[in-house]
């Protein structure tokens, strides 16, 4: 698979195909499927890949989200820039978020 490229103003988007739910701290994704027993894998996200998510609206570009990042936790920019590339990434590549 190549790796996809992702500009900061690009804006990423969550699949319809995705339900999301906070359990004990954690952020759980689901693939919505037709049947409960084919529903065979989920996704977890720690506190900041779930901010992350809370900002995939289909509006803010990955520049605001990274902007975001950096003012509610203790990350530099360069960081906050590398971690959420990654995490879209990692989401793209499992068809959870599409990028514009």
């Amino acid at each position: 698979m190549q790796d996809l490229e992702i500009s900061t103003n690009q804006v990423p988007s969550r699949s319809p195909d995705i339900v999301s739910r906070e359990i004990s701290g954690e952020l759980l994704l689901v693939p919505i499927k037709k049947n409960a027993s084919d529903v065979n894998e989920f996704y977890t996200l720690n506190n900041v890949g779930s901010y992350i998510w809370g900002q995939i609206d289909g509006q803010h570009t990955v520049e605001e989200i990274v902007t975001a990042v950096v003012n509610e936790f203790e990350v530099g920019p360069r960081q906050a820039k590398s971690d959420c590339l990654l995490l879209l990434k990692e989401l793209h590549n499992i068809h959870v978020v599409s990028v514009s």
